[in-house]
């Protein structure tokens, strides 16, 4: 197994959602006296110890010693019962070799007799160096049996290795959840304009949408869009809900005349923002401002702040549209963002 291959393997176990753990067994070398046990495979006298050398946690470790040969050691940990419930189980442990060597070892499994060193199955190999580092792999096959880990030294470098802290977990899928709901939408917007809603959730089986001062286009829908006559303050409210219950999230909408905007812009002499063409940060010098706001050609919003800059470098080059919101109403300039530009 490359070292892609496991890095990728490792983080996929984090991948899933909505699980609690329960460590079954766990094992951090601190007392003295110990239910694993060692087999010096190679015969040549040497063989893992528990030591008080560079443990990762705690007084002791496991430690794998200097050779002037290779090493084929085995620790064999007690035998450990495995549930057999559908959900997940994985061993971890923490592993360190020296930062100018290179260190080899091995993670197997055995449902036999401790002392059949063949009748291990491999799960994990990999050459360490430079510190410790956390592992993880799933070992969910043998859910229901009674199982040992060894831990087999392959002497690389003829240094040392160290492995403390290992455990088995068990990952129990929690029941699902009420939904987490946010909605996307604008702060602003000018009297008569038709703005788009969009409800931000992953777990949600219905939606509805409550809108103070217009009525939704779709009030049972993920995305709805509203429009509204008259300035003022509204309020926005969409419940979201699924099997286990429902979640309500409210926003405020801000709505300014059209030609409130026009008089702020004709009496405004200086320049709306700057620079133009502009590359990493686009700025207005109407104070105060209470948000700025950069829409893009196809109306979108992408990015905004509450005060009179905002960040665009993230942004890919093109024509923007900066929308500021002022005491006296929004104004709206055009500007061109280039990767070129000072």
């Amino acid at each position: 197994m490359n070292l892609k291959t496991i890095i990728a393997f490792v983080f996929s176990l984090f991948s899933l959602s909505a699980i609690a753990q329960e460590i079954i067994w766990s094992d951090g070398f601190e007392s003295d006296e110990t239910e694993w046990l060692f087999y010096d495979n190679d015969g040549d006298g040497r063989n893992w110890i528990i030591s008080d050398i560079n443990p990762s946690n705690g007084l002791h470790c496991l430690f794998g010693g200097y050779s002037p040969t290779a090493e084929d050691n085995w620790a064999v940990s007690p035998a450990i019962a495995l549930p057999n419930d559908g959900n997940m189980i994985t061993v971890e442990w923490q592993v360190f070799a020296h930062t100018n060597y290179v260190e080899s070892y091995e993670l197997r499994v055995t449902c036999g007799d401790a002392e059949d060193l063949e009748g291990y199955d491999s799960i994990f190999s990999e050459s360490v160096t430079g510190g410790y580092f956390a592992r993880e792999v799933d070992i969910t096959a043998y859910a229901g049996r009674t199982i040992r880990i060894a831990i087999r030294h392959l002497s690389h470098n003829q240094n040392f290795i160290c492995i403390d802290e290992v455990g088995i977990k068990h990952h129990e899928q929690l029941p699902p959840q009420p939904p987490i709901v946010d909605i996307v939408a604008p702060t602003s917007a000018f009297a008569g304009e038709e703005v788009t809603l969009t409800a931000q959730c992953e777990n949600a089986e219905r939606f509805h949408w409550d809108i103070e001062g217009a009525t939704p286009s779709n009030p049972e829908g993920r995305t709805t869009k509203a429009r509204w006559v008259n300035e003022g303050r509204y309020r926005i409210s969409l419940t979201a809900t699924n099997a286990e219950g429902g979640t309500t999230v409210d926003r405020i909408i801000s709505i300014v005349s059209k030609n409130e905007a026009r008089e702020v812009a004709a009496v405004t002499e200086s320049p709306l923002i700057y620079p133009c063409p502009a590359k990493d940060l686009v700025a207005t010098d109407l104070s105060p401002v209470i948000e700025m706001s950069i829409v893009d050609a196809s109306g979108r919003t992408v990015a905004g702040s509450g005060c009179n800059k905002v960040d665009i470098s993230g942004l890919p080059d093109g024509i923007y549209t900066a929308k500021i919101v002022t005491s006296d109403g929004i104004i709206t300039k055009r500007f061109v963002k280039t990767a070129g530009s000072r």
